[in-house]
């Protein structure tokens, strides 16, 4: 009998779902506490088990997404593997797997491990042996183990070309079906850039996929995409907090993207900036249920952080939703102006009209408490943020140009003028 026919469809159901609460701790049994959990610190305690056993088991715990329930283990195991790096080693010498294994998983952990381990691996002419063209496993290892180089480590570019290059080579050939599995999902997207593994009574009860079906509805995307960003059990609040900007930032993009007028989306971009209820009096009707959704949803989230840290960051919070309408704003001017900007324009105000910066600073304030340096740091924009936010906006022309004719689409309008 189908699974499907023995329990309701859990993304249909989604009435029957009970939002966590702020810095929820986890509900019933961990990982941990399974026979299997059980099991696996037997495994880390035991001084006789071998250094490559327990990598394995700490790289497929991470790959199942149940690391955070081995957190010390891990990190202790880890540590000593750091400290001894250059002793008792002779179980990797001449291994490229077991090498390759232990250098991802100590630069993922935060060890400075030198490129140089991968030296013995290449002949006279520095280049790296063909006898690893065979060893195909190991060959994987590496080119997940490159893709952790930092800025001018020739040693990992070198690798990742190489085995990139065989590993493609490797599945024109009669290689174990499982392992071209392994390989072919490597090659599509590393590792170390996947996600590693509903809160939708809030989405039902505000209306805005009924009311407003011009906008795209995707709760259970937003979700999953909240999920990628914050997996573990602890983060219940972040993944709600973050589920919730995301629904809202995709009905207020619709907004002006599709259906706003402009003089409708001047007064509505005036409205988020003054953050006053009484503004909605002059919106017209699709529009005053999403102001009123976006100012409820922030000053409920406020309010909470209020309540149980005691910091007010309702100026933090409509600051970053009247910068990211603004931007919005900007863009819908130079569609219906015709106006195509100069790729310099578009890029500074394409970075906040991303939405990466507030979809970032929400995430902060719902995983921590809120601490004046680090907000004053974050509305400063720092590079780790203007770069994440200029991947998500060109991934995103990239996705949507060749078949959007709306503001967004300016993008690919503004390279082919500047270029």
């Amino acid at each position: 009998m189908a699974l499907s026919m023995l329990a309701p469809n859990p993304i249909l159901a989604f009435p029957r779902l009970q939002p966590p609460t702020r810095h929820c701790s986890r509900q019933g049994k961990s990982f941990s506490d399974s026979t299997s959990g059980l099991v696996v610190q037997c495994l880390f305690a035991s001084k006789d088990e071998k250094p490559m056993d327990q990598l394995v088991t700490i790289d497929l715990l991470q790959r199942l997404g149940v690391s955070y329930d081995f957190e010390d283990e891990i990190k202790s195991i880890l540590d000593c593997r750091y400290k001894n790096y250059d002793r008792n080693n002779m179980w990797k010498v001449e291994n490229l797997y077991a090498t390759a294994v232990e250098f991802r998983l100590l630069r993922q952990h935060g060890h400075n491990v030198p490129q140089d381990v991968f030296n013995c691996f290449k002949d006279e002419m520095g280049r790296f042996k063909p006898c690893h063209y065979e060893d195909i496993k190991g060959t994987l290892c590496l080119y997940e183990a490159s893709y952790f180089s930092m800025e001018g480590e020739s040693v990992l570019d070198e690798a990742r070309d190489f085995t990139k290059k065989h590993l493609e080579k490797s599945l024109e050939q009669s290689i174990d079906k499982n392992l071209a599995i392994l390989v072919s999902h490597s090659l599509e997207l590393p590792l170390h850039w996947r996600m590693l593994r509903i809160e939708a009574r809030w989405w039902k009860n505000i209306g805005l996929g009924e009311k407003m079906s011009f906008t795209r509805d995707r709760l259970v995307e937003n979700f999953l995409w909240a999920v990628g960003h914050a997996f573990e059990p602890q983060f219940g609040y972040c993944r709600k907090i973050i589920t919730k900007v995301l629904a809202l930032i995709v009905t207020i993009d619709d907004i002006y993207d599709i259906y706003g007028t402009l003089d409708e989306l001047e007064i509505f971009t005036d409205a988020v900036d003054r953050w006053d209820i009484n503004a909605m009096d002059q919106l017209p009707e699709y529009m005053k249920i999403s102001f009123l959704a976006l100012f409820n949803s922030v000053n409920e989230m406020a309010y909470n952080v209020l309540k149980e840290e005691g910091s007010n960051i309702i100026p933090h919070l409509r600051k970053m939703w009247a910068d990211l309408c603004k931007c919005y704003l900007v863009e819908a001017r130079w569609y219906y102006s015709g106006y195509t900007p100069t790729l310099q324009e578009y890029i500074t105000n394409g970075f906040i009209s991303s939405s990466a910066p507030a979809i970032l600073g929400h995430a902060y304030f719902s995983v921590s408490n809120p601490v004046m340096d680090a907000i004053e740091f974050l509305e400063k924009r720092p590079n780790i943020i203007h770069g994440s936010s200029m991947i998500l906006r060109l991934s995103d022309d990239l996705g949507t140009s060749k078949v959007c004719q709306q503001p967004s689409s300016l993008s690919l309008k503004s390279f082919n003028e500047n270029f």
